[in-house]
């Protein structure tokens, strides 16, 4: 499925499922190199992020996941997968 219309059926799905009272949960694979964390999302392979700190992992690729998305951030869950 193109990037466009992959970001179209998931932003479909998490705003339903926020119609709903449910909140979506959202893979995010974490890999951390010499200090560095890099976060991507297999489901939206458009979306890759770095941060400097593990304080930094949670709101950066939100809000990442949510700019591609064009849904507020809250309108979702985040699931992290530590590679590496």
């Amino acid at each position: 499925m193109p990037d466009l219309a992959r970001r179209a059926a998931l932003a479909r799905e998490v705003r339903e499922s926020a119609a709903g009272g449910h909140r979506m949960t959202i893979e995010v694979s974490v890999l951390e190199r010499h200090g560095w964390w890099r976060m991507s999302v297999p489901a939206l392979p458009c979306i890759q992020t770095d941060a400097n700190s593990r304080g930094e992992i949670e709101p950066a690729v939100r809000q990442a996941i949510a700019a591609a998305l064009q849904v507020p951030g809250h309108m979702f869950d985040l699931h992290f997968r530590i590679e590496g």
